[in-house]
């Protein structure tokens, strides 16, 4: 069983249909936070969640996910330091939105009010601000929510996927009105289950410093050192902590292979905390 952000019909429906195929059993839910949880609870054996997207960054819920699991207590060796919950696969999936409706012989009719997720309008806000300046807009929990709105409803435009038209038997007013033509999300597998190298990944871990000057540079050029290229870092508060940070990192490599492996012994010999959150082929489309 594989859950995914839902309901069906979203972008992390798509992704998880790539991910595992369309004849995988998958099962929606409400969150992200419920994706993780059911993983923990064993109810299901891995997840889709988005986790990055191109012109909007980070998607904070699924990152502090991840970092939910994060000890106090130093492990002795690598395998010790393995998150519960890991990321296992990746895919990068375009996002094309629509501007989707009941279907209507009239086609010169104006909408009410046009919805969607936040990020969904905000991504094709010059679009609507030149074609819908008028026009209301309503922000829903999904992009899947929106359309299934707009299928109960004439005067409710929805702008979402084509998996969501399809779905929810919409017509489409207009295709990829989206203002960033490239506009990408990256959604991740997560399990609890461990990939093996493939000659081309990517491993994220969490990591933290001292309050010393240089510290987080000391780390860095560990890495620069071994030819490691760093593909991303930001600092999150410690859950729990007060003012404390840790630093998420994304690098090229394998942590059970060299040159990664050896600078991660490094790290625990420094009797920092060390959280290991995965190690998985990168996609195909990087």
């Amino acid at each position: 069983m594989i859950g995914f952000l839902g309901p069906e019909g979203s972008f992390t429906h798509a992704a998880a249909q790539q991910l595992f195929g369309k004849n995988a059993t998958l099962l929606s839910f409400p969150n992200i936070t419920s994706v993780f949880r059911a993983i923990r609870e064993k109810s299901i054996q891995q997840g889709v969640v988005p986790i990055e997207n191109s012109t909007h960054g980070v998607v904070r819920e699924s990152v502090d996910q991840l970092l939910l699991s994060q000890s106090h207590h130093q492990p002795v060796h690598l395998l010790q330091a393995c998150s519960d919950v890991v990321i296992e696969r990746e895919i990068d999936l375009p996002i094309r939105h629509h501007l989707l409706a009941r279907p209507n012989k009239q086609s010169n009719i104006l909408p009410d009010k046009i919805t969607s997720h936040s990020q969904a309008l905000a991504q094709c806000k010059l679009y609507l601000d030149e074609n819908f300046p008028n026009v209301k807009r309503v922000a829903v929990e999904s992009t899947a929510a929106a359309a299934a709105q707009a299928a109960e409803e004439d005067n409710t435009w929805a702008i979402g996927s084509e998996l969501a038209a399809y779905k929810y038997g919409l017509e489409t007013k207009a295709e990829e009105i989206n203002d960033c033509a490239g506009n990408t999300t990256r959604f991740i597998a997560i399990g609890t289950g461990s990939s093996v190298p493939s000659g081309h990944d990517r491993t994220t871990f969490v990591f933290t410093t001292p309050h010393q000057k240089g510290a987080l540079l000391s780390v860095l050029q560990l890495l620069a050192d071994a030819k490691i290229n760093l593909t991303r870092i930001e600092s999150r508060p410690i859950l729990g902590g007060e003012w404390e940070y840790c630093f998420v990192v994304e690098v090229e490599g394998h942590q059970l292979e060299a040159p990664l492996e050896p600078v991660l012994r490094l790290l625990l010999e420094r009797k920092s905390l060390l959280k290991l959150l995965g190690s998985y082929p990168i996609s195909a489309s990087k």
